[in-house]
């Protein structure tokens, strides 16, 4: 999976999240970075979507503990991440 494929993803609803949970359809889960923020991808039925936020649009994240709350809040208890790209909002302060 890699950083660009986030564009051409689906967005994944917070109720459509839910049922696929439910359904135990969730294979895999990753945060990525997506622009200078973060998005969570879901594996559901080798198939890839960006978790979204219940007004569209997919959920943006400014750092990992945001996304592994959000993902906690699902009951979603693991998944990997690829920061490679990211630099976090604390390191560019430092920077400036």
């Amino acid at each position: 999976m890699f950083l660009a494929d986030t564009d051409e993803m689906k967005v994944l609803g917070p109720t459509a999240l839910k049922e696929f949970l439910a359904s135990e359809s969730v294979e895999n889960v990753k945060v990525v970075p997506f622009n200078n923020d973060l998005v969570a991808v879901l594996k559901i039925a080798s198939k890839l979507y960006v978790l979204g936020r219940s007004r569209g649009g997919p959920r943006l994240f400014k750092s990992i503990d945001g996304a592994a709350g959000t993902l906690k809040q699902y009951g979603i208890n693991s998944f990997e991440a690829e920061l490679s790209d990211w630099i976090p909002k604390t390191v560019q302060r430092k920077n400036d």
